[in-house]
């Protein structure tokens, strides 16, 4: 997809769980956001709850 703003292909991809545990789709959730904050810059690599 192009956009005028974006003179570069843009790709969006998604994966889908099935049948996972309450607590497995929570810290999935979490780590996405985690890391979408991550490259937003909203959340500094200090703050991390990865272990890293």
């Amino acid at each position: 997809m192009q956009t005028e703003s974006h003179p570069f292909s843009v790709y969006r991809q998604g994966v889908a769980f099935e049948g996972l545990e309450e607590d497995t789709r929570l810290v999935i959730a979490g780590y996405l956001y985690q890391q979408w904050l991550l490259e937003a810059g909203e959340l500094l690599e200090i703050e991390s709850f990865d272990g890293r």
